[in-house]
């Protein structure tokens, strides 16, 4: 194995890049990092048969203190209102702060199937199925183009059109950090817009958008396109209204050691699924949020 005969602070630094050298260097001084369960130096040889552990308390990223909401409990199909700031499912970083496991530990719905799926920043209506007899039949009718989806957006300025439609291409800028842009050479992507009205008090319009294809980020894209992006997206032209404070962007690795998190992360933006018609007799609906009612 390539980690034979090298020192152990070598293998854990070029090897496990999530931390520096520095915190490496700590931990196994402070015992975090353990050889066949004994503490050892830095420059210890590693060898063949050797075990090595690293303990570390891991801390995940806060999300908004807004509740799941269960919209719709029907014997084969659970719909649910999903908050801004949650990802649908464990990943990354996020754990026990995904929609999954909230479901599953604090509801008791085990083995969750899921048809369609909603970006951590935006809020609103998912379908979960409960077998997967069901799950791969609600599929088939996302995949054939048959869904009449609708969400809502509040955008910057006052919006220009009653009803106008974005017919532009969409292609990933980096897969990895999540950014993709509007492109005729990208694949081909519709949204329809409805404008609801216009606040003057905030200079902000609330929209109805109807995507048409389902790329990624694309009524993001198309509003930004347009020249009205979503007011707080600050991925995508809106300004940095939520930024999670300062102290909330390190995560304790050992007592009086912090390391700084990968990015500081938005909490939620203004983009909310609110209606989901895959048929006549399968119309799922959730409420509207407040930043998308005229106060």
């Amino acid at each position: 194995m390539r980690w034979r005969d090298r020192p152990l602070l070598d293998v854990f630094t070029k090897e496990f890049k999530a931390y520096t050298e520095e915190y490496y260097r700590h931990a196994i001084e402070s015992g975090l990092i353990l050889v066949n369960n004994q503490e050892v130096k830095e420059n210890y040889i590693v060898r063949n048969g050797d075990l090595l552990v690293h303990k570390v308390t891991r801390c995940e990223p806060p999300v908004l203190n807004t509740p799941v909401i269960i919209s719709y409990d029907l014997p084969n199909i659970l719909v649910v209102a999903k908050p801004g700031s949650m990802p649908v499912h464990p990943t990354g970083a996020y754990n026990k702060n995904s929609l999954l496991s909230i479901l599953k530990y604090e509801f008791g719905y085990e083995d969750l199937k899921l048809i369609h799926r909603l970006d951590r920043l935006t809020s609103g209506l998912l379908i979960l199925a409960k077998n997967s007899l069901v799950a791969n039949s609600l599929t088939q009718l996302m995949k054939n183009n048959q869904t009449e989806k609708w969400y809502v957006a509040r955008v910057a300025g006052n919006f220009k059109w009653e009803t106008t439609e974005v017919d532009m291409g969409i292609s990933a800028v980096c897969r990895k950090e999540g950014i993709y842009t509007t492109d005729e050479q990208g694949k081909p992507s519709r949204t329809v817009f409805y404008k609801k009205f216009f606040d003057q008090s905030t200079q902000q319009s609330v929209v109805y958008c109807r995507p048409i294809t389902g790329r990624t980020h694309q009524i993001r894209l198309h509003l930004r396109h347009l020249g009205h992006p979503i007011a707080n997206d600050i991925c995508y032209g809106g300004d940095a209204l939520d930024p999670i404070e300062a102290p909330e962007t390190f995560k304790i690795i050992s007592e009086g050691f912090r390391l700084p998190l990968e990015k500081t992360k938005q909490r939620e933006i203004w983009l909310h699924a609110f209606r989901y018609k895959l048929t006549t007799n399968l119309d799922f609906k959730v409420p509207l949020p407040e930043w998308a009612k005229l106060t």
